[in-house]
């Protein structure tokens, strides 16, 4: 998630209301150092994030982007992004 500037904790944290579909924007809440911010979504990361929810995401309504019930997958991610 480098191209979308998200520290590892925001990729973990990450809501499908997070994501605005249509305007291919992302709105990160205000943190203890600084205020929300709204960023473009880079065209690439946008198609694997809508491929994602789309075809891989199975198809539960947790508010997360990235569901952590299957064994292992939380501890995958983490190694992913820290």
């Amino acid at each position: 998630m480098i191209e979308l500037a998200l520290r590892g904790a925001e990729v973990i944290g990450l809501h499908l209301s997070d994501i605005d579909w249509q305007r291919r924007r992302r709105f990160l809440p205000a943190t203890k150092t600084e205020r929300g911010r709204e960023l473009p979504i880079p065209e690439r990361v946008f198609f694997a994030l809508r491929d994602y929810v789309n075809h891989a995401r199975p198809g539960q309504t947790p508010p997360t982007m990235f569901l952590f019930g299957i064994p292992g997958a939380l501890g995958s991610l983490c190694r992913m992004v820290y």
